[in-house]
């Protein structure tokens, strides 16, 4: 749901600061607009997730982080929005036809080190083989 606070339901996966207080959020702050722009750039606060994040629909919320006695809290400041991550058919295609991970032998002995060879033919920020 659009409308549901997701802050107890789950870890964020990124998250971004629109103001450089450390002081506890209270109802005197001013509101205001602005855009939060989303550019591709390694994000430095995440959970357990990391950039670039997987194609799919995801849910991005304006929330205000406080603390009640000692326990962070999360209240939502208006209805989430959906997010949706694309992939270019283009980049899938060139992927699934050059992309390549292989050993360079077929056998091992317990305890040698194992020698991988592999071929990305996209730039991925954070790739892990």
């Amino acid at each position: 749901s659009l409308t549901a606070n997701p802050f107890d339901d789950y870890e964020a996966m990124f998250w971004a600061y629109t103001s450089n207080q450390s002081q506890e959020w209270d109802s005197d702050i001013k509101t205001g607009s602005g855009t939060i722009i989303f550019n591709g750039v390694d994000p430095s606060e995440e959970g357990e997730n990391q950039w670039p994040i997987n194609p799919r629909m995801y849910k991005v919320c304006l929330m205000r982080e406080g603390y009640v006695n000692n326990t962070e809290t999360g209240t939502l400041l208006g209805e989430c929005k959906e997010l949706k991550i694309k992939i270019d058919k283009k980049q899938i295609r060139k992927v699934d036809k050059k992309a390549e991970v292989r050993a360079k032998k077929s056998e091992y002995q317990v305890g040698e080190e194992v020698n991988v060879l592999f071929k990305l033919p996209i730039k991925v920020a954070n790739s892990w083989v």
